[in-house]
């Protein structure tokens, strides 16, 4: 009686964790690509918002992407994000913000340099950061889907087998010749 109840008991959490906890396979992704010619931190905050005012902020996981590199934060629920764009180089000073609101698709946002438009009579302004929705494409090389794992890589210093070739076999050493004197078992 007391093994089945302990039992019931840790069946009951499972099913509640199962519950609770939401589910990456499902969850929608967000993602982001440098396409400026300097490293930039990205962060996307989750933004709790009640009766139409702005209760919190909680940050997300940033990220430090190079010029061409992609980040993935999944989107357990849907709602607003706040993304936070810092330069590194400047003591991690805030160089664009925009709001982003999330649902059950995937998004994908490229950080690009845009030229605004030249007012007539005025001198052209400078290039802005701007995240603009793009396209991932389906199977773009080198680009993983999100929450695949990356193949494993060869350990560094090690050739990579040629294909249809065997690994290498150990040297051709003889056996070992049994002792002269083996052992004797102990007498009762």
């Amino acid at each position: 009686m007391v093994g089945g109840c302990h039992i019931g008991r840790s069946f009951g959490l499972a099913v509640l964790a199962a519950a609770v906890v939401p589910s990456f396979a499902d969850a929608a992704w967000l993602g982001y690509k440098n396409n400026t010619t300097a490293a930039v931190v990205i962060q996307a905050s989750d933004v709790v918002i009640v009766n139409g005012q702005v209760k919190q902020v909680r940050p997300g996981k940033a990220h430090t992407l190079y010029p061409g590199e992609v980040a993935w934060d999944p989107i357990a629920a849907p709602g607003p994000r706040l993304l936070s764009v810092y330069d590194p180089k400047q003591n991690n000073r805030l160089v664009y913000q925009d709001r982003v609101d999330c649902n059950k698709n995937d998004i994908f946002l490229s950080l690009q340099l845009v030229q605004p438009p030249q007012a007539p009579g005025r001198p052209p302004q400078p290039a802005v950061l701007r995240l603009l929705p793009i396209i991932l494409p389906a199977q773009a090389p080198g680009i993983l889907p999100p929450g695949s794992m990356p193949p494993n890589p060869t350990p560094p210093g090690a050739n990579p087998p040629a294909p249809g070739s065997r690994p290498p076999s150990a040297p051709n050493t003889p056996p070992a010749a049994p002792p002269a004197n083996p052992p004797k078992p102990p007498s009762r």
